[in-house]
């Protein structure tokens, strides 16, 4: 994101709020558990001492909250902000059911990745938001495509709970068929040794294929290019289309997805992507297109067609930042 404001010819500065439980300690996380939250506090203090000092010092025209971290920012602290500086909301996460975080937004534009989440803030808070989901990044477009599929089945992701009970039941295939299967994310914390033994436990077939790594965006268009099916399973409160969505069809790689109620006329199953329900039909979904590379090949071809130039995050930029001014 930070790149593309920039290709736009904004000038940046970036400012992390990372959750404290992210940044803690093993021992001041389980402290903070118990209820002791002097840690936190403290933390918290720091970080609005260390963003006034950044707006201080770079007087911004635009303060651009990507999500939005409610035990950083105050109401009143917003509207000290707003006072000097626009405000602008992207969430690419649920807003719905937050209601601290609704509450605050108010006086400010507002841009959702959730479709759903444009009727449910005008229904209870009478907040006019607006849908902008999160496209592809000029790393993913930029990848040259490859004849060289080394990978039969990759993902790149993070562990919730779903997607986990899915690439287990998928381990167990491609431990069958000899599948290549590679799956990349920080699926245990490395800080501790016992995590991945834990891990290992409970998902005994999936560890063997995993890379526990996060990748940046300029690897992950390798991987795709690389992969015969690219596998895109959503968090488990997600309902719009994720940023993975565009990135993978950007590269000309094959996505493989799993189903939604509504597509917002972005993608289309069958056409320029495919899709699955279940454990069941993507094993199904899987052993098809493994074996159908003209079939495979030509759908990603379209669905490259069908996000070039249309569902970049350069476009998403340009299009709140118009509605900003």
């Amino acid at each position: 994101m930070e790149r593309c404001l920039r290709m736009l010819g904004h000038e940046v500065r970036l400012f992390y709020t990372d959750s404290y439980q992210i940044q803690c300690t093993y021992l001041q996380k389980k402290l903070n558990e118990l209820g002791w939250k002097n840690g936190e506090a403290s933390y918290i203090a720091s970080k609005k001492a260390e963003f006034q000092t950044l707006l201080d010092g770079f007087s911004p025209e635009l303060v651009f909250f990507v999500n939005f971290q409610r035990k950083f920012f105050m109401p009143q602290e917003l509207a000290a902000i707003h006072r000097k500086s626009k405000i602008v909301f992207w969430f690419v996460d649920e807003v719905a059911g937050h209601p601290k975080v609704e509450r605050c937004l108010h006086p400010y534009r507002v841009f959702v990745y959730e479709k759903d989440d444009v009727e449910y803030l005008r229904k209870n808070y009478a907040m006019a938001a607006v849908y902008c989901p999160v496209g592809f990044n000029d790393a993913y477009e930029g990848a040259a495509e490859s004849s060289d599929k080394q990978i039969d089945i990759a993902f790149i992701g993070s562990p919730f709970r779903r997607r986990l009970k899915l690439l287990e039941a998928l381990a167990a295939e491609a431990e069958t068929h000899g599948w290549r299967m590679q799956i990349y994310g920080p699926f245990y914390e490395t800080r501790y040794f016992w995590k991945k033994y834990v891990f290992g436990r409970k998902y005994p077939l999936l560890v063997n294929y995993i890379q526990n790594r996060s990748v940046l965006p300029e690897e992950a268009a390798q991987i795709y290019t690389h992969s015969k099916i690219c596998l895109n399973i959503h968090g488990n409160e997600n309902r719009s289309l994720n940023p993975r969505t565009f990135e993978i069809m950007a590269t000309g790689s094959f996505e493989l997805l799993d189903a939604h109620d509504d597509y917002a006329d972005l993608v289309h199953p069958g056409v320029d992507l495919d899709v699955f329900h279940d454990e069941q039909e993507l094993v199904r979904q899987v052993t098809r297109y493994l074996e159908n590379h003209a079939l495979r090949e030509k759908i990603a071809k379209q669905g490259k067609q069908a996000v070039r130039g249309k569902h970049s995050m350069l476009k998403g930029l340009e299009k709140i930042l118009a509605a900003a001014e």
